[in-house]
């Protein structure tokens, strides 16, 4: 019974995806193990930030810390980086995409606080070279900061993650999140890549 419930769960994220280019996992299925979530959630809050302010060149406001740049070996904080390439986070993968081999092109952890935003311009350099975006959202109590995914310029997918949930969403679509109007969010951005050509697309 409890398989049946399970298998069922992933064809309703899996139909998600396909439907809306992104598709949101609650907690409720426990992807990942709790004590997975305090170590991550706990080096993330021990990590040094640097804030990032709006520009006219870089439209964005938000404080960073990279895990894993492009095009580079060198991680900055093992723990976090092992969470999102973790047997657990790449079975949630294969089962929602259906290809549990990917390299992490770019990995940071995020803090939004009120005003605090993510451009189209600077998510699209994100997820550049990227299939799809993997969003971590630690414990976290904010209102506004919606995540906003465009499939062109009358359709857009909303979505709110909350604390231990999980977006994963396709770059084929713009990203943008919008300005948080009150508390704090914390996240962490995964932009993936598959190493086969076997994913499902949008």
């Amino acid at each position: 019974m409890r398989l049946e419930r399970e298998k069922k769960a992933i064809e309703t994220l899996r139909d998600s995806f396909l439907q809306d280019g992104a598709c949101l996992i609650s907690d409720k299925y426990l992807f990942l193990a709790a004590d997975q979530w305090k170590t991550i959630s706990y080096k993330a809050s021990r990590l040094t930030y640097e804030k990032h302010f709006h520009t006219k060149t870089a439209p964005h406001s938000f404080k960073a810390s990279p895990i894993k740049k492009h095009r580079t070996k060198t991680i900055a904080d093992e723990v976090i980086f092992d969470v999102v390439n973790s047997i657990q986070m790449r079975s949630l993968v294969k089962s929602i995409l259906s290809f549990s081999h990917f390299n992490v092109q770019r990995c940071e952890c995020h803090i939004y606080e009120e005003g605090d935003f993510i451009s189209l311009e600077w998510m699209k350099k994100f997820i550049k070279d990227a299939s799809h975006l993997l969003t971590i959202t630690l414990e976290s109590d904010y209102e506004g900061g919606e995540h906003l995914i465009h499939h062109n310029k009358q359709e857009r997918k909303i979505f709110q993650p909350q604390s231990a949930e999980i977006l994963i969403s396709s770059c084929n679509f713009d990203h943008e999140m919008m300005p948080l109007i009150s508390g704090q969010k914390n996240t962490v951005l995964a932009s993936l890549r598959p190493l086969y050509s076997e994913s499902f697309t949008k």
